[in-house]
């Protein structure tokens, strides 16, 4: 006797052509899509109000304010800046450490630096932050 029960088959022959077709066109789809990639972002210095330097933080370097003896030093590393060494009398700027989003800042009242940053996208209108010292 033949039972119903045992000749239950779980997928149709066409089944299969579909099950990959559902697995592999979002992985083509996937893997072959731009690459959106944001630039790094733009260290803006500022010195006594004006725009000074615009420094690309795409590489480890460091970079030297020459507008003092000594000279006030920034460390650069992708992505992210900070004062390495400056010789006001509190260090707040260099105790701010890295900054590496646009609404960070760091600031040094004595010498009237302000250092933020900005993508190449934004507009200018809404990366600097509006800082006014002494």
């Amino acid at each position: 006797m033949n039972n119903p029960g045992t000749n239950i088959r779980f997928f149709r022959p066409g089944d299969i052509f579909v099950f990959l077709l559902i697995i592999f066109i979002p992985l083509y789809w996937l893997s072959n899509r731009p690459q959106l990639t944001s630039p790094a972002p733009i260290a803006c210095v500022e010195i006594q109000g004006h725009l000074k330097y615009e420094l690309p933080l795409n590489q480890r370097r460091l970079f030297y304010l020459n507008e003092w003896n000594p000279p006030v030093v920034l460390e650069i590393r992708p992505g992210k800046i900070r004062i390495l060494h400056n010789d006001c009398a509190k260090q707040i700027c260099v105790h701010t450490g890295f900054i590496d989003q646009p609404y960070q800042s760091i600031v040094c009242v004595p010498k009237k630096i302000v250092i933020y940053l900005k993508h190449a996208s934004m507009d200018s209108i809404h990366s600097a932050p509006h800082v006014i010292t002494g």
